[in-house]
This record gives structure tokens, C-alpha cells and sequence, in this order.
């Protein structure tokens, strides 16, 4: 996963074994399932923070990796947040196996964020 620095999009890179090439999109856009009944995020156009945390943990304890990042939103960098999203094992739509990873099958599942603008360090 990267910042975009042209416009500060998260992005992933997907291999596609068709093309021999890596398709990137916006980490939004290909990894979350927004049908899986978690949280919505209270940022419309996350980066991450500069200074920034990204970890992946088994929070749940299925043996997944799942991820915990600190974003901002790219027009009030001033607001932060941490988010975590659980990763989800669930079957893919058999329509949308062409595409380089849709929503299903290792997606993540937002469950928790929280604003942590106020947070000083000591």
C-alpha cells in the first residue's frame, strides 16, 4: 500500500496474472467491502499521516492479517484518525472474477476508527 503523493489517495498494486503487470487502484475502491456491516469512515479522501503507523495484526484472532493505520483527510490534514479493518474470507462474486480483487474474498471490513487529532505527544 502507498500515498499516491500526486493526490494522496491510498493505493494498492495488484498482480494480474493476464497481463503480467500490476494494477493499481485505490485501496478503497479494490480491498473494502462496504456490504460486510462495519463502520463507515468518517473520511471522504484518506492519506496517510506524516508521521504515519501501518501494521498488520491478527486483531481477532481467525489467523488473518488485519490492518491498522493512521490517516487523515487530505483537505484538513489536522484531523486524524486510526482506522482498523478485519479481513474477511468470504466466497467472490463469480461476475467480478475478472477483475483484479473486488469486494470478497480477502477484503477488509472496517470495524473501528476513532479520532486521535487531540493525542499530544509527551
Amino acid at each position: 500500500m502507498e500515498a499516491d503523493p500526486k493526490n494522496g489517495k491510498l493505493n494498492v498494486a495488484i498482480y494480474n496474472e493476464e497481463t503480467n503487470k500490476y494494477d493499481v487502484g485505490g485501496f478503497r475502491d479494490l480491498m473494502v467491502d462496504k456490504n460486510c456491516g462495519g463502520a463507515k469512515s468518517r473520511i471522504e479522501a484518506p492519506e496517510l499521516t506524516t508521521p504515519h503507523s501501518v501494521s498488520m495484526v491478527d486483531f481477532d484472532g481467525d489467523c488473518l492479517s488485519d490492518l491498522f493505520m493512521t490517516v487523515q483527510e487530505q483537505d484538513n490534514p489536522s484531523k486524524k484518525y486510526y482506522e482498523i479493518y478485519l479481513r474477511r474470507e468470504q466466497l467472490q462474486d463469480p461476475e467480478s472474477l475478472d477483475k483484479p480483487r473486488t469486494n470478497g474474498l480477502n477484503s477488509f471490513c472496517l470495524v473501528q476508527f476513532d479520532d486521535i487529532s487531540n493525542i499530544q505527544n509527551n
